[in-house]
């Protein structure tokens, strides 16, 4: 027969109602990036209720296994204890406990009235003076030339030839306040200071290093804390990221699970008070970490620019892997068939252009991701803005310690359409293979390696965690 799991009891009848469940956190929050969606329908903002309780609910559960995963040695005892805090879906798991509410309650108010809710800027722009037709354009305010970046898969539609873009009304606003107040269940069972300080180094790193709607890992959604408030201390301060960070290195390491994020043996990229200042306007700072990131991957350190080939090897690699040749481009030397971006997350859309003066044809578009039904593999890396205090943020960059694509329970990384397996080892079995992995004078076996040693290079202070 199941057995209950200790502390989730139903609750006692006297405490069903929200008024009479024990007050714990009170937080009220502002944006200071722009927030995509939110609402209840995909990639849409619900002018009634922009953020909601559910979606709190799930920043907090990812934030709380990237703070506490360490401690698990498989995701069946992690998973109890985060069902234990925030509930699951009624059922029995593989050692017959059983679940269903948990024992805290997520409630939020969104304090910026309807009418003063500012909707992101829906513009259309034409590429710039002697910027080719099938380049990306630029984007009027409040966005800038790289938040394109952050923005794909975001910016509502493409016209007229890829000639334009639009952001869509409806799905990112720019300024916005809410309170979000956690509340305890209790009934037979209540939080033990353990758990209670669970949650709110959750909730620290959440609003230090996460953020509200979609897309906060590449900074949409950051947040200020206004005021912080803990009902058992009311004089007690919201946690500092360094706060955050030092709650995470007390416990021993015992995993993480594979497959979980973590921010344990993961590591911070803080832009340098020797560059930054005391800080920069929050989207300016947001803007200088994303630009690492962008400028790794594609124009500076991965090219020179919009018209020049990529010195990253996958587009060769998959040139030959279509055509079934021995293909390279005349303009650069062999490159081994070679995926190391594959490592800072999947799928990755690659798109071909035929350059002028070039004959020979390009294959069509291909989605580099894992086999079916495993095809994602989230970046462990976030960019973004962090407040120092109202109107000034410094540029971070957070990188999880998270699974990669040549782990031996990871899923096979394939081409699609077609479904051509690819290699995906770090060491390409002795071939040699530098590019955009060297930054400086060294030559890094991953990808991640190398963006570690290039955000360095761009002034950023690196710290363990």
């Amino acid at each position: 027969m199941p057995t209950r799991l200790e502390g989730l009891q139903p609750p006692d009848r006297s405490i069903l109602s929200r008024e009479k469940r024990k007050p714990l956190f009170e937080l009220e929050l502002s944006l200071i990036t722009p927030m995509f969606g939110g609402g209840f329908s995909p990639r849409e903002i619900d002018p009634e209720r922009p953020v909601n309780a559910k979606e709190v609910r799930g920043h907090l559960r990812f934030w709380w296994r990237a703070c506490h995963a360490h401690r698990y040695p498989d995701t069946e005892a992690m998973f109890r204890d985060e069902a234990l805090l925030f509930g699951q879906s009624a059922g029995v798991d593989a050692s017959n406990n059983v679940f269903g509410p948990g024992l805290v309650d997520v409630v939020v108010h969104v304090l910026t009235p309807q009418n003063q809710i500012q909707p992101a800027v829906c513009d259309t722009r034409d590429p710039q003076p002697g910027q080719p037709a099938d380049r990306r354009p630029q984007l009027r305010q409040p966005f800038g030339a790289g938040d394109a970046y952050a923005l794909f898969g975001v910016v509502g539609t493409l016209e007229d030839n890829r000639r334009s873009w639009r952001v869509a009304p409806a799905t990112m606003v720019t300024a916005l306040k809410f309170r979000v107040l956690i509340r305890e269940v209790g009934g037979l069972s209540h939080l033990s200071p353990e758990q209670l300080a669970e949650i709110r180094t959750a909730l620290g790193a959440w609003v230090h290093l996460g953020g509200i709607g979609s897309r906060t890992r590449r900074g949409l959604g950051s947040l200020s804390v206004e005021r912080w408030c803990e009902k058992s201390d009311p004089a007690v301060q919201a946690p500092s990221l360094e706060g955050v960070l030092e709650a995470v290195r007390v416990d021993a390491v015992i995993g993480p699970p594979w497959g979980v994020p973590a921010l344990r043996k993961g590591f911070l990229l803080r832009r340098t008070a020797h560059n930054a200042g005391n800080g920069s306007e929050h989207l300016q700072a947001w803007r200088q970490a994303l630009k690492v990131l962008q400028s790794f991957r594609q124009i500076d350190h991965g090219r020179v620019d919009y018209n020049s080939q990529s010195k990253w090897p996958e587009t060769d690699a998959i040139r030959r892997a279509v055509t079934g040749g021995p293909w390279q481009h005349t303009a650069r030397p062999a490159m081994p068939d070679y995926y190391p971006r594959a490592d800072l997350g999947l799928p990755i859309v690659m798109h071909f252009i035929v350059k002028n003066g070039y004959a020979r044809p390009e294959p069509s578009d291909r989605r580099i991701e894992g086999e079916e039904g495993r095809s994602r593999m989230a970046s462990p890396i976030i960019t973004k803005a962090l407040p120092v205090d109202a109107t000034q943020s410094v540029a971070l960059i957070v990188v999880l310690d998270a699974p990669h694509v040549w782990d031996s329970q990871a899923p096979a990384v394939k081409l699609e359409p077609g479904g051509t397996v690819v290699r995906k080892n770090p060491q390409l079995n002795g071939a040699t293979f530098s590019g955009p992995l060297t930054v400086g004078a060294t030559t890094y076996t991953t990808a991640r390696e190398a963006f570690r040693a290039y955000a360095r290079s761009q002034g950023f202070t690196e710290v363990i965690i």
